[in-house]
Formats: C-alpha cells, sequence, structure tokens
C-alpha cells in the first residue's frame, strides 16, 4: 500500500478525532498535492455533515403538526356542515315543489273534441249516425271537469267483458 492509500485510509478517522497523524503521515501531507487535495475534501465534507446533523426542533416539528391537523379537522368539519345544508336544502325543495299526490287511476283529461284525433280502427267502418248515438251515450259518462271515468270490472256486463277480452286477444 502506498503512503497516499494509507492516508485516504486513515483520513477520516482523523477529521473525526478517532485518530491522529504520525511525523511521517504529517510531513507527507505537507508535501503531496494530491493527499493535501482529498484532505480539503474530506474537511469540507465533515464540515458539511456537521451541519446537517443538527435536526429540526422536535417542539417545532409537533407544533407544526398539531397545527396542520386542527386546519384539517376544521376543513372536514366544514365540508360535513356543508352537506348536510345542502341536503336540508334539497329536501326542502323537493318539499315545495312536489305535487303532492299522483292522480287518481282510471282518471284521464280529455282534450276538447275538434284537438284530438285518435285514429281507431274499429271506428272507421261507422257511418255518421251510429256515431254520434254512440258518442250521445258516451256523453252521460263525461264528468263536467272534461274527464273520463273508466269502470272498474265488477261494473261491466258479462258482454261487455267479453268484448273486452276479445279486443285484448286481437
Amino acid at each position: 500500500m502506498t503512503p497516499c492509500e494509507k492516508l485516504s485510509e486513515k483520513m477520516p478517522a482523523v477529521r473525526h478525532g478517532a485518530d491522529r497523524w504520525t511525523a511521517e503521515e504529517a510531513n507527507h501531507l505537507v508535501s503531496c498535492p494530491d493527499c493535501r487535495w482529498e484532505w480539503g475534501l474530506v474537511a469540507a465534507g465533515a464540515m458539511l455533515g456537521d451541519a446537517a446533523g443538527h435536526g429540526p426542533d422536535p417542539e417545532r416539528v409537533a407544533e407544526v403538526v398539531a397545527q396542520r391537523l386542527s386546519t384539517h379537522r376544521r376543513r372536514r368539519r366544514w365540508v360535513r356542515t356543508g352537506m348536510g345544508l345542502g341536503l336540508a336544502v334539497a329536501a326542502s325543495l323537493l318539499v315545495l315543489v312536489w305535487p303532492g299526490r299522483e292522480p287518481e287511476r282510471g282518471s284521464v283529461p280529455i282534450e276538447a273534441a275538434g284537438t284530438m284525433e285518435l285514429p281507431l280502427a274499429e271506428l272507421e267502418g261507422i257511418g255518421p249516425e251510429v256515431l254520434e248515438d254512440l258518442l250521445a251515450g258516451l256523453g252521460d259518462s263525461l264528468m263536467d271537469d272534461g274527464t273520463l271515468e273508466a269502470p272498474g270490472f265488477s261494473e261491466l256486463a258479462p258482454t261487455d267483458l267479453e268484448q273486452l277480452l276479445l279486443t285484448m286477444e286481437g
């Protein structure tokens, strides 16, 4: 091993105070530019390491962590409050806008006679006189408010039920 290699191996221990230079090693260090350069590099690295070795203040770290946690908790509380208020407003609007109850089944509003056209194949072969008689018969079941009440099954005669079944079957 050369003297430069020996000094290179010993430099970190000498810098940290765990070892000392002998007179011969000190003379070599003064006379060799490569070893002087390496010794300067080790000394600079040690100074940087010493400066970096000072860790953060534990009390300051605890203070910053506690502050961030409390800020996060306040934000979450506001988000939860905002969501609760939003749901309450939505429910209130739903109650205000909801029409109440659904229309009764079988009660269908009818438009004015001249505006509504229903193509019914069953009525195409019927003459105007028969059609007028049919409409006159329906006139009794029309209510004043323009709705037509569909009769229940119990109100239909057996022949009407048969006709309904034939119509539905095709």
